[in-house]
């Protein structure tokens, strides 16, 4: 016999049952197309991302500064290195055109021909410069006012600037933007964002020559580049770098493309600050770098792998059962066929290669079909994603609504081809091989399985359920083996549903963690705005803002970070485990106690940062409430007691140590802040700036509560110090501790909270504008802004894990159907005859809804365990790779999963019977069980 009269006899089975052909065939192509999703789709969306990313920093991926020529061969030699690029920053020079009096200068650059493509350099008009003569101009200027135009000549004297204290009357000065501080007789250097000042009476701006003058030709106007800024005192200006002149610099910049793909795991940045270590400084374009599991946070690149493999597993495993059942329920019928050309010769590998040429012959029709409908899917998923990412960059005044390339290479290709021929093939293997071994005349007779077996009639059970119940009973004990296929692909749905929801419920809480959130952040449900005021504003504001007929309430707070010291010894033993952990990864070892004492500054008498809350009365008497405190000693203005949050987290993002790089990320989660216990007093001291000394504040404990408790109306997230909070009289006596005579603010200063009633008013938008004027000293910020770019990042993941639960429920339904439709079609001849002797239609309901319940029961118990299992791994892999973090399982979502698949499987079981009864009886009654 030869092998393609099996392959025959096969195709004309498939065209004989066109609706498992066509499960099987659905299943096939669903699987592919998630397949396509997984990796083509996560190309796409990285070089989207990436593309998009750009349009912030640049195109570059690692920046180095001050480098020299000998230290540029050695970095380019770097494995790793795909592409250099060199830049120059030259200096500034007086810019005669200007039309600002506070942007006097020109600070100019020279590009290689690379970077101006690398650093977003767009030209509004004009041409890029061809030599080290020709330069082009930021647009900025003239939109200032300034006549410059293209072919305009620049006279360049170049020098660099720097500030000197010449106030002997004040102590120091300092500009926070640029981190400096400058005292009377220092002299610093500035950067070129630095603004310029004038004349005044506290510093002195010096101008220092390097020597360099020429004249420049304007060649073209650009954009104004991403790195600019409006306060600095001088516009852009970029001359080309020739080589020459790059080689007779001492250092200039150079910027780095990476090639993460051909060794994504070597750690090249580790390389590169190792080099570096003691002379160019390096700056990372995370925003770009993010997008290949290549960024500098190596934790976020070990949650997109580990992510990745997971949700592969787990589609192929659902794919797998899906193609698996179907093979398996049409079992008999298969064996009858291939049992009768056995009986003329077929062997059981021809048998078994029945069995892989259905599956095969499917998937070849399937893959082109699966990619393009992956192709789809993944237009309209990156459609849905748009919105979020230019919050989730911080760039959407630049974000344009382009749509995404779709990014096939041969890679991916070959990789939705392979996993999806491995899934087919170990689908199909189990049938196969048990085909393979069955002779001809066990495959003839049909009764392979059927073993002799008596039923016996339990009057208790039939008490209990009914005559129903006991029938249902007993067809479920008869088949068995088809029941076991609805009940694993029941399963198979819940664990799907299950560990997506777990897997969703865990991102979100990463991204919390990792997206850098304040420590202290207000309920956004409870306070629409918070205001910050000075003192001598304040109250007139508040007065204003209360009167408003758009304003339903407010509240009068205090934030004090940092504004306290206690001894070292008020933080407890977990504190310091959990930091003492810190140390460890930083230092790569073990450190001993001793060690860590000494390395620690803290530890030897000195004393530790403590946070502090004031809060109004009326959210005092309910926290208090909340935690089971005494209220009247927490309202007591004469007393100062305080309500201690118990709970806290450092981190290795959190504490940093000198210029070290940990070892990996680890959060350590803190159940108890302090050792201390209610009644007793927290030795807190506040620096008096009046008096140059710390005054001692005792604050006795009243309470203590932890985070969940207080979210009604503040959230502390990571928080790595105590949080101390005190009602509004103490707040007012620590503020007036604080703050110098004379000055504004303090350490805590008072902050108004806001709640809108959504009546129309312009209260806002009038505090906005008077806000933005120079001498305002006050702002107002809505409660949202900490969040926007958390939520834009769950925006994506929740596009994506409903992208996911869609298409997987899919195959998890096509995969439920059919296990119920061959399990009816067994049952069918029974059921004919009790109809024929009287069953009802509501009694036969009844025994079909007692089976549906058996089956949700067993396969309850199945999901109950396999879901259990990947959820550990899915808690362990993420708590190895970010420490201590709290991942609960959302109990609730995950029974409302299980209730919807208990619905699916009764709702399709009813279907399958109200179908069957419109069929004639006798035709049931003569069928075969197959």
């Amino acid at each position: 016999m030869k092998k393609n009269i099996v392959f025959y006899v096969t195709r004309q089975y498939m065209k004989q049952n066109k609706g498992r052909t066509f499960t099987t065939f659905a299943g096939i192509v669903f699987m592919v197309l998630l397949m396509t999703c997984v990796f083509v789709g996560r190309d796409t969306g990285i070089y989207y991302l990436q593309d998009v990313a750009s349009l912030k920093n640049g195109k570059w991926h690692v920046s180095m500064y001050g480098i020299t020529s000998e230290e540029y061969e050695e970095v380019r030699e770097m494995p790793n290195v795909k592409e250099t690029a060199l830049s120059a920053a030259l200096g500034s020079t007086l810019f005669g055109a200007s039309a600002n009096p506070e942007r006097p200068y020109l600070n100019l650059k020279a590009y290689s021909v690379p970077c101006f493509d690398w650093m977003n350099i767009k030209l509004s008009e004009g041409r890029l410069p061809e030599n080290s003569r020709e330069i082009i101009v930021s647009k900025s200027a003239a939109e200032d006012g300034s006549d410059i135009a293209v072919g305009d000549l620049v006279e360049a004297e170049l020098f660099e600037r720097s500030i000197t204290g010449i106030n002997s009357e004040i102590k120091e000065t300092v500009f926070p933007f640029q981190n400096i501080t400058i005292k009377y007789g220092e002299t610093k250097d500035v950067p070129e964002e630095f603004p310029y000042w004038g004349e005044n009476e506290d510093f002195r701006e010096n101008r220092t020559y390097t020597g360099q003058k020429g004249t420049y030709q304007v060649v073209g106007i650009m954009e104004p580049p991403a790195y600019e800024q409006m306060g600095a005192a001088g516009y852009t200006a970029i001359t080309l770098l020739e080589d020459s002149q790059a080689a007779a610099l001492e250092t200039f910049n150079l910027s780095l493309i990476l090639d993460v793909e051909n060794n994504p795991d070597q750690d090249i940045l580790g390389l590169l600050r190792a080099a570096g270590a003691g002379g160019y400084e390096i700056d990372v374009n995370d925003y770009v770098l993010a997008f290949t599991a290549s960024t500098s946070d190596t934790t976020l690149n070990l949650v997109v792998k580990f992510m990745t493999v997971f949700f592969v597993v787990l589609i192929m495993a659902a794919s797998v059962i899906l193609i698996y059942n179907v093979f398996n329920m049409s079992f008999q019928e298969r064996s009858r066929y291939l049992g009768m050309l056995c009986s003329i010769g077929a062997t059981g590998r021809q048998k078994r290669s029945s069995i892989f040429y259905e599956a095969f012959f499917l998937l070849v029709f399937a893959l082109p079909t699966g990619v393009l409908l992956g192709i789809g899917v993944i237009r309209l998923a990156m459609a849905a994603f748009r919105p979020f990412i230019g919050s989730f960059l911080r760039i959407s005044s630049l974000v344009t609504i382009d749509p995404a390339v779709i990014r096939i290479s041969w890679e991916n290709l070959a990789a939705v081809i392979l996993a999806s021929t491995v899934t087919v093939l170990i689908s199909a293997w189990l049938p196969a091989r048990k085909i393979g071994k069955i002779g001809p005349v066990e495959c003839i007779r049909g009764n392979i399985w059927k073993k002799s077996r008596q039923y016996q009639m339990q009057a208790s059970f039939i008490h209990m359920f009914g005559a129903e119940g006991m029938l249902a009973k007993n067809m479920l004990l008869r088949r068995n083996k088809k029941v076991r296929s609805v009940g694993s692909a029941a399963a198979v749905f819940m664990v799907v549903l299950t560990v997506t929801i777990f897997g969703s419920d865990a991102v979100h809480r990463i991204i919390r963690v990792k997206m850098g959130e304040e420590e202290m952040s207000l309920n956004t449900e409870r306070y629409d705005y918070v205001l910050y005021a000075g003192e001598s504003k304040f109250e007139a504001l508040k007065e204003e803002i209360e009167k408003d007929a758009g304003v339903e309430y407010t509240a009068k707070w205090r934030d004090g970070m940092f504004a306290g010291q206690v001894p070292v010894d008020a933080y407890g033993a977990e504190y310091w485990d959990a930091l003492h952990g810190v140390f460890n990864l930083y230092y790569h070892r073990e450190l001993s106690e001793e060690e860590f004492r000494e390395e620690h500054g803290f530890r030897g008498g000195s004393n530790m940062p403590v946070n502090i809350l004031s809060v109004d009365m009326d959210t005092m008497r309910d926290m208090a409430g909340k935690i089971g405190a005494d209220a009247d000693r927490l309202l007591d203005p004469e007393q100062t007691s305080a309500i201690v949050l118990s709970t806290g987290a450092v981190s290795t993002s959190s504490f940093m140590i000198g210029g070290m790089s940990p070892e990996k990320y680890r959060m350590f989660r803190i159940s108890r802040m302090t050792d201390m216990k209610e009644g007793d007093t927290v030795p807190v001291s506040l620096y008096s700036p009046d008096e140059e000394k710390e005054v001692e504040m005792p604050v006795e404990i009243a309470g203590f509560a932890e985070t969940n408790q207080l979210q009604d109306y503040v959230e502390f997230k990571n928080n790595n110090y105590m949080w101390l909070i005190v009602n509004e009289a103490a707040g007012s006596r620590m503020a007036d501790i604080l703050r110098a005579e004379g000055a504004d603010s303090s350490m805590m200063d008072e902050m108004l909270l806001i709640r809108m009633n959504g009546k129309p008013t312009d209260i806002i938008d009038r505090l906005q504008r008077a806000s933005e004027q120079d001498d305002a000293r006050f702002g107002i910020l809505e409660t949202e802004y900490q969040s926007t770019m958390a939520n834009a990042v769950s925006g994506i993941v929740d596009v994506m894990l409903f992208s996911f639960i869609v298409l997987t429920s899919v195959i998890c339904l096509l995969n439920l159907f059919n296990s119920i439709r061959g399990w009816r079609l067994e049952s069918r001849q029974e059921l004919a005859v009790l109809r024929s002797v009287g069953m009802a239609s509501g009694q036969m309901k009844k025994m079909l809804l007692y089976e549906c319940t058996g089956i949700f029961l067993w396969a309850l118990l199945l999901a109950g365990v396999f879901s259990g299992m990947l959820i550990a791994c899915v808690r362990f892999g993420l708590v190895m790779i970010f420490g201590n973090l709290e991942l609960p399982t959302p109990w609730l979502w995950i029974a409302g999963a299980a209730l919807v698949v208990g619905a699916v499987l009764t709702g399709l079981t009813l279907y399958g019977f109200g179908r069957e009864r419109q069929e004639e009886l006798y035709e049931n009654m003569r069928r075969e069980g197959v």
